[in-house]
């Protein structure tokens, strides 16, 4: 019986590592294609009224399948985020507490944001003509997040929550240096106004840092 715990156990952890490795590269790699097939990549400008809007997405669904992709991140930053806040629970615990909720709040309002934002868009986006042009007043107040539709600003803790905790890791001295500095000028870069080429250049960075860590926890090479 207690060989049977002990198989079980192995099996379980075995997952555990496989399934955290695989979310940490998978992150950066569906990040890096979301905002690589955004249309207008280098239009820096910012989208404010309705009708920029639905220039920007409607008829696109190559930007719907971008969109699916991010909301398919939401997981993958939750599974890191909590690696990173267990890597910090012995030094730097006050990073990982702080950063690491941040983090998962912040994955959890992306998931929130692309259902409620993007998924919706493309079910509008089936709609004839005549009817889309019906719901341009809906869209409007989407677009400028009212209601309740307000608690998608706390987005931003996502990025802000990585930040701390890629300071946390730095400090104990937990990844290699320049995969730290990598890890902290990544998440900077997301603090930004939802730039596809700045979020492009920071999911570049963010690969190099976390790709070849996630292929050492998949190998073992990780505590």
């Amino acid at each position: 019986m207690k060989t049977t715990i002990k198989e079980t156990e192995q099996i379980v952890d075995t997952i555990k590592r496989l399934g955290t490795g695989i979310a940490i590269i998978l992150f950066p790699v569906f990040f890096i294609i979301s905002n690589a097939i955004h249309p207008d990549l280098f239009d820096i400008s910012m989208i404010h009224d309705v009708q920029s809007w639905i220039e920007h997405f409607h008829g696109n669904n190559l930007l719907h399948f971008a969109h699916v992709l991010e909301l398919f991140m939401a997981p993958l930053l939750i599974v890191t985020a909590l690696h990173f806040m267990d890597r910090l629970k012995k030094k730097g615990v006050y990073f990982g507490l702080i950063g690491g909720v941040l983090a998962v709040l912040g994955a959890v309002f992306l998931a929130v944001g692309k259902g409620a934002l993007c998924l919706t868009t493309s079910a509008f986006d089936t709609l004839p003509e005549q009817q889309f042009a019906m719901i341009t007043p809906a869209l409007e107040v989407m677009l400028h997040k009212q209601g309740t539709l307000f608690l998608l600003w706390f987005i931003s803790l996502l990025p802000v929550g990585f930040l701390i905790l890629s300071i946390g890791l730095f400090k104990v001295r937990y990844l290699r240096r320049w995969q730290n500095v990598l890890l902290i000028l990544g998440s900077l870069l997301l603090i930004n106004p939802e730039i596809e080429l700045i979020n492009l250049i920071a999911a570049i960075i963010l690969f190099f840092a976390l790709v070849p860590y996630g292929i050492s926890i998949i190998k073992g090479g990780v505590e």
